[in-house]
């Protein structure tokens, strides 16, 4: 029994996919409850775990059924200075006791009831686009301890944990709801479910605990005791011993009638029932374990809580892994940046993950993995400012602009009120109207924005150029094709009408669309009847 308790310390203090709390109810608790069941059903149907003494008449066999009767049927406890012959009947069914066959089940149901949430947990952790069970895996992988494999473990993980919170960002900034009639099912696409679900279960852990310790005092029947395990050791520290408590009694009285010649006789014997030796203990080191687990479930559960009410806790627990990385400079000089960070890229969700594998997968993979996430995202914010040619502001500027102004092309054509400083050719162009109060489509995301043609350059000449063909081919090539040039000439005259529609109509959301699209096919051929393009470097 010891070495099977010892053996069973491992899976409290070695690494898994659950915390040390999930190990404490899942893992540890349950095995220690099977294993009393085992030792109990050992006792109870393989050895003698009750003794009766038996009147002279009775022969080997009549001892034998008045166990086995007397073990099956209830049996009450009298102490020694009352008579049980005037005792009425109704006083001896109020004392019988009637819990001691049903141990090992008892034991088994309670082991069972601590091992569900880890099965709930389970399930719904992966029903998310995070993976937390595999994270956990690839996290606490025994290969780790080899520099190129941890790298590329980091890597991948990275690379998850970068799609998973892009894919419910975007559906957030686009509003999108998979379930429009059940609202309940979109909880998976939101970026703190997995925290809830991690609460969730937290919290049935901590119910669970509360729930046996009740059902503990129900299944003993000790209706007298408000707190079993602290009453009973009170009684023992007082000298009050079983016979006068009547608590896990070892001697028992059992009532059986036996029909002889037709005659029914009833007999009372005195029993020893030897199994609640071993009950008593195990319920009391259980009573005093379930206490002590509720204690640290509880203040498991408070500070989760506290974590996910206080974006201030998850603020600093990202400062301060920051700052123990290689990256220079120092994280304080751009905490608003790290606060846009951990607000609007890693959420709850990702803060979470950061956190559970900083504790079991240990400080410097954590961190390390944190800092790959974190240069990604500085990598996003200078994309997006070298794709929509921008000047790149400092930490503080990042910090102050509004990162969701920027989050596709068609956002930042709405946000653009004026063209870019030294940029002549927008000058006489409809992007310089105020479009603000319009609802333009959200077009393509910022990572498909390298399909849209680079800024024309500041060398070209104020206004469209000219679509007349040139009389001499620039280095001996061909003139464009006359299709391609009637082509251009009706878009550019339509362009003209529409410029002039415009100034004397207020622009409707149809034609600002209209507008979008013949504006890009304008630079599509403007770039496309370049005579620079037959250097191959510029063509390209």
């Amino acid at each position: 029994m010891i070495s099977s308790f010892l053996s069973m310390l491992r899976f409290v203090g070695g690494r898994g996919q659950q915390d040390f709390i999930e190990r404490l109810h899942s893992v540890f608790t349950t095995n220690i409850l099977i294993a009393f069941a085992v030792l109990v059903s050992f006792k109870q149907f393989g050895g003698s775990p009750i003794e009766c003494l038996i009147p002279d008449i009775f022969t080997g066999s009549w001892e034998e059924y008045t166990e086995m009767f007397c073990f099956a049927q209830d049996t009450y406890h009298v102490p020694f200075d009352e008579v049980v012959d005037a005792m009425p009947r109704m006083d001896r069914e109020e004392r019988q006791i009637s819990y001691y066959q049903w141990v090992p089940f008892f034991l088994i149901m309670q082991a069972a009831c601590f091992r569900i949430p880890s099965i709930i947990w389970s399930y719904v952790s992966d029903y998310s686009g995070l993976k937390v069970n595999e994270i956990m895996n690839m996290a606490l992988d025994d290969n780790n301890v080899k520099p190129d494999i941890k790298a590329n473990n980091i890597k991948a993980l990275s690379t998850h944990l970068q799609g998973a919170l892009h894919f419910h960002r975007r559906l957030i900034k686009r509003h999108i709801q998979p379930h429009r009639v059940f609202c309940l099912f979109n909880l998976p696409y939101s970026t703190c479910y997995v925290t809830m679900m991690f609460l969730l279960t937290r919290f049935l852990n901590l119910m669970n605990v509360f729930v046996q310790l009740y059902a503990m005092n129900m299944f003993l029947e000790t209706n007298r005791y408000q707190f079993y395990g602290i009453d009973a050791l009170l009684d023992v520290l007082n000298g009050r011993n079983w016979d006068k408590s009547g608590l896990f009694p070892r001697t028992t009285l059992c009532d059986f009638k036996v029909r002889v010649m037709g005659n029914i006789q009833e007999h009372t014997v005195q029993c020893t029932l030897l199994i609640n030796l071993l009950n008593e203990k195990i319920f009391v080191f259980l009573w005093f374990w379930y206490f002590f687990l509720f204690l640290l479930t509880l203040a498991s559960f408070m500070f989760w809580l506290w974590t996910f009410l206080m974006p201030c806790v998850n603020r600093q627990f990202i400062f301060k892994h920051l700052e123990m990385s290689e990256l220079p400079g120092d994280t304080y000089e751009h905490s608003r940046l790290v606060s846009r960070f951990v607000r609007d890229y890693l959420r709850m969700d990702g803060v979470f993950v950061i956190r559970t594998l900083v504790f079991q997968a240990g400080v410097i993979f954590g961190t390390e993995l944190l800092v790959d996430v974190y240069k990604s995202y500085l990598g996003i914010e200078e994309k997006m400012r070298t794709n929509f040619d921008l000047p790149p502001p400092s930490f503080m500027s990042m910090a102050m602009e509004d990162q969701s102004e920027y989050e596709n092309r068609a956002n930042y054509v709405r946000q653009r009120r004026k063209p870019r400083p030294n940029d002549d050719y927008y000058a006489d162009t409809p992007l310089a109207l105020d479009f603000n109060r319009s609802k333009i489509d959200p077009g393509l995301h910022y990572a498909d924005s390298r399909v849209y043609p680079p800024p024309i350059p500041n060398s070209r000449t104020s206004g469209p150029p000219s679509v007349q063909p040139s009389t001499q081919p620039a280095d001996g090539t061909q003139s464009p094709p006359a299709s391609v040039l009637k082509a251009f000439a009706e878009n550019q005259k339509l362009l003209d009408d529409f410029q002039q529609y415009l100034a004397n109509n207020r622009p409707r959301q149809d034609d600002e669309k209209t507008l979008t699209r013949s504006l890009k096919l304008n630079e599509i051929m403007n770039m496309a009847l370049d005579d620079n393009n037959v250097k191959p470097d510029i063509k390209a």
